[in-house]
């Protein structure tokens, strides 16, 4: 990842706080945060019932959130258009980029209001990619690369 010119340009990114079986993300918040860039996560908006974005400070206390999934606890929300680039996890991906995740399509609607050249990345396991496609509906955001760590 750190070798990919979309995370150098990075001064905002998006990563996530792993859950379950999903690539960890730590190195790269610390990464990030040491050339002074931000790092936000998705956290869940429970009055507009969607995620949104929160800064995640290396301090940031985290507590379980919508579905068990951590995120910070009182952090200032990121505005998604001001993020140049985007790290997701999924269950699986294929070769062409589509990412499969849970299937409500959360993570897509908030890319929905990511900034035009926005980079979008996956991060995966090697057995997380597939070899057949897989099928990719309207609202789905495909994967610019998918990077194994």
């Amino acid at each position: 990842m750190r070798a990919r010119p979309e995370w150098a340009a990075a001064r905002v990114a998006m990563l996530y706080l792993p859950f379950g079986v999903e690539p960890p993300t730590a190195d790269l918040a610390a990464d990030l945060r040491a050339r002074g860039g931000i790092v936000c996560v998705p956290v869940w908006d429970i009055g507009a019932g969607r995620y949104a974005l929160a800064e995640l400070p290396a301090d940031a206390e985290i507590a379980p959130g919508h579905g068990g999934i951590p995120e910070p606890v009182g952090t200032r929300r990121v505005d998604p258009a001001t993020v140049d680039l985007f790290v997701l996890p999924g269950l699986l991906f294929d070769r062409t980029g589509t990412r499969l995740g849970h299937g409500r399509g959360h993570l897509d609607r908030l890319l929905a209001a990511r900034r035009p050249g926005a980079a979008v990345l996956g991060l995966a396991f090697p057995w997380q990619i597939a070899d057949a496609p897989i099928p990719r509906e309207a609202h789905d955001v495909p994967m610019d690369a998918v990077l194994v760590p």
